[in-house]
């Protein structure tokens, strides 16, 4: 019995040759081309104490390893992912946040990335805003690095 990565892949060859391909089936193909081996990736679920000013709340999010975004092929609209340098084992904090995060709690403000907010305490600069579809997990607002030991 094929493997589901083994199936998965020639699901989307035969969406390619009838011409159906999608846009997610079309980045799952090129994946299978980049990564002959899928990387890890994962993520935690949390919920957050994020502090804007004096305005505190509860924000749920994610913990998300290295190679989420990519592995997603989310595109952000503003900024950029989180990448490489995030997760060393001293870097200073980022944070990603959902676009309706961002046009609900920051207004859509244009200088939204650079800013520093509080995330349980810790100083976390935003540094992209994801594009308004990505929804994984579905509820989160904010991504951070998640460090593995």
């Amino acid at each position: 019995m094929p493997s589901t990565r083994i199936a998965g892949a020639v699901a989307v060859m035969s969406l390619l040759a009838l011409g159906a391909c999608s846009d997610y089936a079309c980045s799952i193909l090129e994946s299978e081309r980049r990564f002959p081996e899928p990387p890890a990736t994962s993520y935690d679920t949390a919920t957050f104490q994020v502090q804007i000013q004096s305005q505190s709340e509860a924000v749920e999010g994610a913990r998300v390893t290295q190679e989420f975004f990519r592995i997603t092929a989310m595109r952000p609209m503003l900024g950029r992912p989180l990448v490489e340098a995030d997760y060393t084992p001293r870097p200073a904090g980022v944070v990603m946040i959902s676009d309706d995060w961002w046009k609900t709690r920051l207004a859509g403000a244009p200088d939204t990335i650079g800013k520093t907010i509080q995330i349980d305490g810790q100083p976390a600069v935003i540094v992209g805003v994801a594009e308004p579809s990505f929804r994984i997990p579905q509820s989160a607002k904010l991504w951070i690095p998640k460090r593995l030991p």
